[in-house]
Order: C-alpha cells, then sequence, then structure tokens
C-alpha cells in the first residue's frame, strides 16, 4: 500500500484561506517546503496541515527526488 506522505503529524483542520493560498503560491510553480512558507506568509504549521489536506485530495503531489511539491492539474 503506497500511503501520501505526511508533513504535519497533528489533526488541525486547514482553513479554507490557506487552502487557496497554498494552490495559488503552488499555480507559479514547484516549490520547496521552505519556499512555499515565505511564498504563502504562513506558520509552518498552518503550511504542512494544509499541505497534508491537499496530498490526499490529489490536488498536489511531492516530487521526493527534488523535495519540491507540484500542484497537479485537472483532467480535461
Amino acid at each position: 500500500m503506497n500511503l501520501p506522505p505526511r508533513f504535519y503529524r497533528g489533526d488541525l483542520p486547514p482553513r479554507e484561506a490557506d487552502l487557496v493560498r497554498v494552490k495559488r503560491a503552488l499555480s507559479r510553480g514547484p516549490l520547496t517546503k521552505r519556499g512555499l512558507i515565505e511564498a504563502t506568509g504562513l506558520t509552518q504549521t498552518r503550511t504542512f496541515c494544509t499541505l497534508d489536506a491537499l496530498i490526499v485530495r490529489g490536488e498536489v503531489s511531492y516530487d521526493v527526488s527534488r523535495r519540491e511539491f507540484l500542484l497537479q492539474l485537472p483532467l480535461t
């Protein structure tokens, strides 16, 4: 079974505004953890709990070799 990586170990639910900020930042291109925190202006905790939610939804993926997050484009 291949589970998606988790970056936040708590149970904090992401805020809708945080989801929008992270997706907007990733729409400009792949970002590392630090780059995403700087681009969104969110705390590390809020960034990671939002990333976990987006990865579970399939909207964001993590490239392990490059250590970058990528926004998954919807299939049309």
